[in-house]
């Protein structure tokens, strides 16, 4: 392949096809710092000074390692000092070196045509396993996974690529470390009694590793009951581990609009790992659900009159004291329970700095969990598909979730029960079904005569008890929207069926026992 860089060319508007193949040849040759990444262009860049107003409601740690998209005048920098241009001097019959104007960068980046720049699927900055289980530990672009790595001057030691189970297990224990001193509840009825808390802690720091190549990965919370418990540490090592920074936090407390305006941000800048810090509300939303279960999500880049597409393939954190979750967040997320007792804050870790000690072990922590992955590829993935399923998440399942089992440890996805009970929305449906079939029974009933039911029945009966804690209107409008958006859900063994009636041409409902089916 033809690499020199091409001699300058004569600037000339009516050349304009020209001048942008001219353009297209020499950034592409010169190897320059300018990437493809969905339907814009982004160039790469380590932040170099920490976010720190708290009124934007995102904060970003100096030194993070993020993309930036092109602008026009950007780019105009990299044609003046790769694409050079001559134009004839008048005074002096003579060729002369030209700095284009900001026009022909424009005209390139409406060009998308010509963008034959490499595809970006993110940024790391530590060694990673590509999606077809081979080792990324080479830095600056990878041409096979689409992923650029920076190590940051980090020296990793070498990962093994036909690790032994006995390996993995000793990169297991090294892998505890962290937190072995957090009190994560065992379940008891596990013999020996081990500890779905515990998985989560480890499954994030793996997932963490081999996000960019996972389609989907679940939510990874951290609660307690009390502040001063942990939770932020518990963030804080995971990312430290994967990235070396401090992670991009977002405010959570916000509206939805502001929460996916902040979201979009993070993910357009590429962010690796994302922490929603200190949650105090129920954890739901489109663009929440949608970001952990869509391997892309759009929206408007702030600032600019247009629309962008980004990839989802960052590690989501959440915590908070007893986090909650309504709608199908409940699906979606996986939490470490923290127990740290009276007074949590007043509790002392044997390493006094355990923060400083993960950073000081960083390379070794990342190169163990690497370790664990990888022997698990190399093992054939064993019992991954005996594992439940885990609708959305299926990569996940098989990578992640499936080694930690392998290897003794608890199913990180048994802690996704505890938040069907607590999940608000579900809660109200339930009590719903329950109050309607003990009123209506099984047959189908319209929602007419369901309300002109409602109104002869005092207000104290369960059925407009539940009416009230699902904020709903006692009208025909309100009630039948809420059938219908819980339509085909079964809660607690109840099923709310929807059909419609062909004579009378209306929606028809009932709820059905499914325990009592033969």
């Amino acid at each position: 392949m033809n690499t020199a860089i091409p001699l300058p060319m004569l600037y000339d508007q009516l050349a304009l096809p020209a001048m942008l193949d001219h353009i297209a040849v020499c950034l592409r040759r010169a190897k320059v710092n300018v990437y493809r990444m969905e339907d814009r262009l982004v160039y790469v860049f380590r932040w170099e000074i920490p976010s720190s107003d708290a009124e934007d409601g995102l904060h970003r740690d100096a030194n993070a390692l993020v993309t930036e998209t092109m602008t026009d005048l950007r780019l105009l920098e990299y044609i003046i000092e790769h694409a050079r241009f001559n134009k004839l001097d008048r005074r002096s019959g003579n060729l002369v070196i030209f700095a284009p104007p900001p026009k022909l960068a424009s005209h390139f980046m409406a060009s998308k045509d010509r963008w034959s720049f490499r595809v970006l699927n993110g940024v790391i900055q530590a060694p990673t396993m590509r999606a077809d289980g081979s080792l990324l530990t080479k830095e600056g672009y990878d041409r096979l996974s689409g992923l650029y790595l920076d190590t940051g001057g980090v020296e990793f030691p070498t990962i093994s690529h036909n690790p032994s189970k006995d390996e993995a297990e000793c990169a297991l224990a090294l892998l505890k470390t962290p937190f072995e001193e957090f009190p994560f509840p065992a379940n008891d009825d596990d013999f020996p009694p081990l500890s779905p808390s515990l998985s989560v802690a480890l499954s994030a720091v793996l997932t963490g590793l081999i996000r960019r190549t996972l389609p989907t990965a679940p939510l990874h919370g951290f609660d307690a009951a009390e502040a001063g418990s942990g939770k932020g540490l518990a963030c804080s090592i995971v990312t430290t581990i994967v990235t070396g920074n401090r992670a991009t936090a977002i405010n959570y407390s916000t509206t939805e609009t502001e929460f996916r305006k902040l979201l979009f941000s993070a993910l357009l800048a590429n962010d690796q790992v994302i922490v929603l810090d200190n949650v105090t509300r129920p954890l739901e939303g489109d663009a929440l659900n949608s970001c952990l279960t869509e391997s892309r999500i759009g929206d408007r880049i702030l600032g600019l009159s247009e629309n962008a597409t980004v990839p989802t393939n960052a590690l989501l954190l959440a915590n908070g004291n007893n986090l909650a979750v309504k709608g199908d967040m409940h699906r979606r997320i996986i939490a470490a329970r923290i127990e740290a007792g009276e007074n949590p804050e007043q509790r002392r870790f044997k390493r006094p700095n355990l923060l400083g000690w993960v950073e000081e072990h960083r390379a070794s922590l990342v190169a163990a969990g690497l370790t664990i992955l990888r022997a698990y590829e190399v093992a054939g993935r064993p019992g991954a598909t005996e594992l439940p399923e885990f609708g959305s998440f299926e990569q996940w399942s098989a990578r992640v979730r499936g080694a930690l089992v392998w290897l003794g440890q608890a199913d990180p996805c048994v802690t996704r029960e505890r938040f069907k009970l607590y999940d608000t929305d579900r809660a109200n449906l339930g009590a719903f079904l329950s109050a309607l079939q003990e009123l209506i029974g099984q047959p189908w009933f319209r929602v007419a005569d369901l309300v002109r039911q409602l109104q002869e029945i005092t207000h104290d009966h369960p059925l407009h008890i539940s009416i009230e804690g699902a904020g709903l209107a006692l009208d025909a409008r309100s009630i039948g929207n809420y059938l219908a958006k819980n339509e085909g859900k079964t809660v607690d063994g109840l099923r709310l069926d929807g059909g419609h009636d062909k004579h009378k041409k209306v929606r028809m409902f009932r709820v059905i026992n499914t325990q009592a089916q033969p």
